[in-house]
């Protein structure tokens, strides 16, 4: 089960967005283009969003401070 907003961009688009940024893109253009946020943008340039579905399920889940199994499809 997942919750939460969908992710705004796909894997394709991120490693597009990390492609462009590394050829020297500024940041507002990327969040002109992508109509995202300058945090948005930095989040996924810096890898804290996950990329796919997958991963999004393989991360530790946090409860009253204690790790718990990571969740499973």
């Amino acid at each position: 089960m997942r919750f939460g907003r969908k992710h705004a961009l796909t894997p394709a688009e991120v490693t597009m967005l990390r492609q462009q940024r590394a050829a020297g893109l500024r940041i507002t253009e990327l969040m002109h283009q992508y109509g995202l946020s300058k945090a948005s943008v930095y989040r996924y340039l810096d890898g804290t969003q996950p990329q796919t579905v997958q991963e999004a399920h393989l991360s530790p889940v946090v409860r009253n401070g204690y790790a718990v199994a990571p969740l499973t499809a």
